[in-house]
C-alpha cells in the first residue's frame, strides 16, 4: 500500500507550510500541518488526503515535487469491529453446561470425528460453550471453525469471540471486500488465524489441524446455497469436513431442524441438552392473541399488546415488534376489478416502500411508481393493503409519543456496520422498541428486552413449503427467546388470525418434541 512519507526535516517543513499559505498553495499547506501534527503516523494517499480535508492531488502534487516520498508496505486489510455490544468476564458455568463440554473435550482429547448436537433452550449458554470448547481446542495446538447463519450476526458474534480469544480470530462472509477476504483467507492458510467465525462459504476456510466445528443455529435455511452453483449445504458439507479432519462438530439450536433430531434420535449424533436458562430466569410467559375479531383501523396492535407496550414503556423497559415482512404495504391492488400489480419478470406483487418511495421487487429488485390508475381497468380505485415493518414503525412512532423507534431489516442494514450500529444503540439503551424482521429473531442478547410482540404469525405457513410449519414454529420460539434474558422477566404475545395450527401452539408452549 502507497504511504505518504515525509523527506523534509521537520524545521524545513513549517518554513514550507508558511510559503505555501502565503501563496496559492493552500491545500498542500493543509497536508504539510496534517504531518507535522503530534499524532501523525505514516498513511497511505487516501488517508492523508482526508485527514488534511483536501483531494488526494494536493498529496499527489507534493509527491511530485520530491517533499513527501512513497513506499509500499504490507497491510492487512481486516473488517472494521463496529461498537461493541459484549464486554464481561467469562461466566461461570452450571451443571448442564459442565456436562456438554466435558462430552466436546472428551472427543477432543480423542482426536477422533464425534457429531453432537446441542438442543438448548434460548439464554441456555450455548456460545459460552462453544467458547469453552475453543479455547481447549487452541490450547491443544489446534484451530477451530465457527459457522453463523447470516452475515448480520457475524460482527456480533466476531466482537463476542475476539473479546475471549484475542487476535487469533478471523472472519469469513460474502460481505467483506476481495481484499479483505484475500487476507483473511491467507492469514487462515499460513496459521496466523486459528479460528474462523463465517457464514456458510467460510466451511472451506483452509484451517490445517482443526480440532473443532461449530454450527451455530443448525437449522437455519441459510445455510442451504441454491444459486449459484456450486449448490450445498453449509452444514453437511461442515459434517463431512470434521469427518475427514477426525475432529468434533457441535450442532446447536433452540430448534434443532428435524432431520438433525431425528439423526439423534437414531445415535448418528449424540444429543446434548440445555433445557434451562444459563442465568436464574425462567423463559417468557407467552400469550396468544385471537387477532379473527379485530379492527384493522385500530391498527395493527391488539388491545392487549398495546397495553403491554404501554406498560413496558411506563416501567423503562425495552421491547421487539417482529414482523417478517419488510416494506410499508405488501400489497397494491384496484378495488374496483382487483387487478394485483406485479412483478413483470417473477410475477410476485410488488410492495410499496416509502424510503425511497416506489413499488419494489423483492425478489429481483425491479422497482416502479405507484400506479395512479389501475393498469387493468383503468380506474382510479388502487388501494394498499397489508402492513410492513415500514408501516409498523411509522405507527408505533405516531402513536407512542416520546418513545424512540428503530427498523431494523434489509432496507436499514444496506450499509455497511449499519446492523451493528442499531444493535449497539439498542443495547445502550437509547433506543426504546425495536421492529424488524427475521434479523432480530436470533442471535441477539439484549437485557433490557421484557416484551416481545410478533404480530402477525401466520406469514410463514401460507407459504407453499411443506416446511412451512417447521419454520414458523422454529421463528416464533427464536424469536420469543428475545424476552427476559436480564433482571427482569418477559412476556411475549404471538398475533395470530388461525390461532390452531400445531407450529403456533406448539411455539406458545415452547414445547419442542410437540412439533
Amino acid at each position: 500500500m502507497a504511504t505518504a512519507l515525509v523527506r523534509c526535516t521537520a524545521a524545513e517543513l513549517r518554513a514550507l507550510v508558511r510559503e505555501l499559505e502565503q501563496g496559492r498553495a493552500r491545500a498542500q499547506a493543509a497536508v504539510l500541518a496534517s504531518v507535522l501534527a503530534e499524532d501523525y503516523e505514516p498513511c497511505g494517499v487516501g488517508e492523508l488526503a482526508e485527514r488534511a480535508g483536501v483531494s488526494e492531488s494536493a498529496v499527489r502534487a507534493l509527491q511530485a515535487r520530491g517533499i513527501l516520498a512513497a513506499r509500499e508496505r504490507e497491510l492487512i486489510r481486516r473488517p472494521e469491529p463496529g461498537e461493541p455490544l459484549f464486554a464481561y468476564a467469562a461466566p461461570t458455568l452450571n451443571a448442564a453446561q459442565e456436562r456438554v463440554l466435558s462430552a466436546v473435550t472428551r472427543a477432543q482429547g480423542e482426536h477422533r470425528f464425534a457429531p453432537f448436537l446441542l438442543c438448548g433452550v434460548t439464554g441456555s449458554g450455548k456460545t459460552e460453550v462453544y467458547i469453552r470448547a475453543i479455547e481447549r481446542a487452541l490450547a491443544a495446538g489446534r484451530t477451530a471453525l465457527v459457522l453463523v447463519p447470516e452475515i448480520s450476526l457475524t460482527p456480533q458474534a466476531m466482537e463476542r469471540y475476539r473479546h475471549r480469544l484475542g487476535d487469533r480470530v478471523g472472519i469469513l462472509h460474502s460481505g467483506l471486500s476481495g481484499g479483505e477476504r484475500f487476507d483473511a483467507w491467507r492469514r487462515a492458510r499460513s496459521g496466523e488465524l486459528s479460528v474462523i467465525i463465517g457464514t456458510r462459504s467460510a466451511v472451506f476456510a483452509p484451517l490445517s489441524k482443526l480440532g473443532l466445528i461449530v454450527v451455530d443455529e443448525e437449522h437455519d435455511g441459510s445455510y442451504k446455497q441454491d444459486d449459484p452453483a456450486p449448490r450445498y449445504h453449509g452444514r453437511d458439507v461442515a459434517m463431512m469436513r470434521a469427518r475427514l479432519a477426525a475432529c468434533p462438530i457441535l450442532l446447536g439450536s433452540a430448534t434443532p431442524a428435524l432431520e438433525s433430531y431425528t439423526n439423534a434420535l437414531e445415535k448418528k449424533y449424540t444429543l446434548l441438552s440445555l433445557p434451562r436458562r444459563a442465568v436464574e430466569h425462567d423463559l417468557p410467559d407467552v400469550e396468544l392473541v385471537d387477532m379473527r375479531g379485530h379492527d384493522p383501523d385500530k391498527g395493527p396492535l391488539s388491545d392487549e399488546l398495546a397495553e403491554a407496550l404501554d406498560e413496558c414503556l411506563a416501567a423503562g423497559g425495552q421491547a421487539i415488534l417482529f414482523l417478517n415482512r419488510r416494506g410499508f404495504s405488501p400489497q397494491v391492488l384496484c378495488a374496483r376489478c382487483g387487478h394485483i400489480v406485479q412483478c413483470p419478470s417473477c410475477s410476485v406483487a410488488l410492495v410499496q416502500h416509502k424510503q425511497p418511495p416506489g413499488l419494489l421487487c423483492h425478489h429481483c429488485e425491479h422497482r416502479q411508481p405507484e400506479p395512479r390508475i389501475c393498469p387493468a381497468c383503468h380506474g382510479e380505485w388502487m388501494r394498499y393493503r397489508g402492513v410492513g415493518t415500514e408501516q409498523l414503525a411509522q405507527w408505533v412512532e405516531e402513536n407512542y409519543a416520546g418513545a424512540r423507534i428503530a427498523r431494523l431489516d434489509l432496507d436499514t442494514t444496506r450499509k455497511r456496520d449499519a446492523h451493528t450500529r442499531l444493535l449497539s444503540a439498542f443495547r445502550r439503551r437509547e433506543t426504546d422498541v425495536l421492529v424488524g424482521t427475521q434479523m432480530i429473531s436470533k442471535g441477539l442478547d439484549m437485557p433490557g428486552v421484557t416484551l416481545v410482540g410478533v404480530i402477525d404469525a401466520d406469514i410463514g405457513l401460507a407459504m407453499p413449503d411443506f416446511r412451512s410449519a417447521e419454520r414458523t414454529f422454529m421463528l416464533l420460539t427464536q424469536v420469543a427467546g428475545r424476552a427476559g434474558r436480564g433482571e427482569h422477566p418477559g412476556r411475549v404475545f404471538i398475533q395470530s388470525h388461525c390461532p390452531n395450527p400445531y407450529a403456533v401452539l406448539a411455539a406458545i408452549s415452547q414445547n419442542y418434541e410437540a412439533l
